[in-house]
């Protein structure tokens, strides 16, 4: 349990209060549901790039349910990034997980969070600016999103409590 052994590797175990309890809770929660909205998203990316279409479901429907899934992502992961700041029981705070390798607590894997965070992001306002960048300059910005996906789960299974559970 990650938990444990953050308390083993401090000098004062602390005890997990009721409100670490909620923050530890919507942390997992936030972070699983945006890596199972992030998983949809990039799967109706790549059913909107190769162009697979059907009557019933119009490539419209496909390009709009595409954009709310990953703003919807976005909001889970920012979720996700507040319960583990403001988490009491870990101390990490918010530069810990807003800057790549400040934290204490395995760095490389909550970087690779991190920087899924930033890359997403790009993806995110590229796709808004679209119409002033060029479809070009949007592609190019667009591919990151399977970097996105490689480091979430990178990050997911180098930090996540549940990783191991059969049910994650």
């Amino acid at each position: 349990d990650p938990r444990r052994a953050l308390a083993l590797a401090r000098p004062r175990a602390r005890s997990m209060t009721s409100w670490s309890a909620v923050t530890w809770d919507t942390a997992r929660a936030g972070g699983l549901i945006s890596y199972v909205l992030l998983t949809s998203a990039v799967s109706l990316g790549l059913v909107l790039r190769n162009r697979w279409q059907s009557t019933r479901w119009p490539r419209l429907v496909t390009n709009e349910l595409h954009g709310y899934v990953s703003l919807l992502a976005l909001v889970f992961i920012a979720v996700h990034v507040l319960a583990v700041a403001i988490d009491p029981f870990t101390h990490f705070g918010f530069a810990a997980v807003l800057v790549p390798f400040a934290t204490h607590y395995r760095p490389v894997w909550m970087s690779l969070g991190i920087v899924a965070l930033y890359l997403l992001l790009a993806v995110w306002v590229s796709s808004r600016l679209r119409h002033r960048i060029g479809h070009r300059l949007w592609r190019q910005i667009h591919v990151l999103a399977f970097a996105v996906y490689a480091a979430a789960t990178l990050h997911g299974l180098g930090t996540g409590s549940d990783t191991r559970t059969i049910w994650a």
